[in-house]
């Protein structure tokens, strides 16, 4: 089995899907020695156990996103311009140790002219991820695209600012209009769906308010998208 390290931030969902396995069969092989007798006292045991690990794998994930939260206080981290050229492939190349993207293509679209988004660079990885992480746990191991798109464009008004256009798109049929703000809502809970991105979309939505963007999410039979909105220029 897998060492957990000195502390809770060494511990993973992956150690408690063994712990939970390897606890089972021992479990299993406990009732083949006792014989029926102890059939029911074992049965409460397994469930008193399933029990008790899925809540610590839900503390955990709710650590791992907070924890991200935490990140937003201003006195952590400084304003600060990032490049989106390289950002992308930064994110995506972290992710394939935690959260591989099997049977999923990226289509990326991010010219290299760009200029930086006025947006600390453990934000925008932080916001980038938990997208692209709600992408992937939607698609649910099936073959699938997640395409993204960065542009710059003039402001939609007169005399609006300029900003920049982040666009993350996937294919997911199960995904019902009306649902889309919802998503956002870090209580909000599917019927029939793992609850173990729930918190990342209000995360990512906080990030994204705090740095006066605006981020929502378009459900639509050809694809969802996740359209992202930052002012051009130095907030204040």
């Amino acid at each position: 089995m897998k060492a957990w390290g000195n502390g809770i931030e060494n511990a993973s969902l992956d150690n408690l899907s063994e712990i939970k396995d390897i606890a089972q069969d021992q479990l299993r092989k406990i009732q083949l020695q006792q014989g029926q007798s102890q059939t029911e006292v074992l049965q409460r045991i397994n469930d008193t156990l399933s029990r008790s690990l899925d809540k610590a794998g839900e503390l955990l994930e709710m650590i791992q996103h907070f924890r991200a939260m935490s990140g937003m206080r201003a006195d952590r981290i400084e304003p600060a311009e990032t490049r989106m050229q390289g950002l992308v492939d930064q994110v995506l190349r972290a992710m394939q140790y935690t959260f591989p993207l099997q049977r999923i293509t990226i289509l990326k679209a991010v010219p290299h002219d760009l200029n930086p988004v006025h947006v600390p660079k453990e934000h925008l990885e932080t916001i980038l991820f938990h997208l692209i992480h709600f992408a992937r746990h939607e698609i649910n191991g099936n073959v699938g695209i997640v395409s993204i798109a960065v542009a710059e464009c003039e402001g939609k008004a007169e005399a609006a600012k300029p900003y920049h256009d982040i666009r993350i798109s996937y294919h997911f049929q199960g995904l019902r209009q009306g649902d889309e703000s919802l998503l956002f809502d870090p209580f909000y809970e599917r019927e029939d769906r793992d609850q173990s991105a729930r918190f990342g979309l209000f995360i990512a939505r906080k990030l994204v308010e705090h740095h006066g963007g605006t981020i929502r999410l378009c459900a639509a039979e050809k694809g969802n998208t996740f359209y992202l909105e930052f002012p051009t220029g130095a907030q204040n």
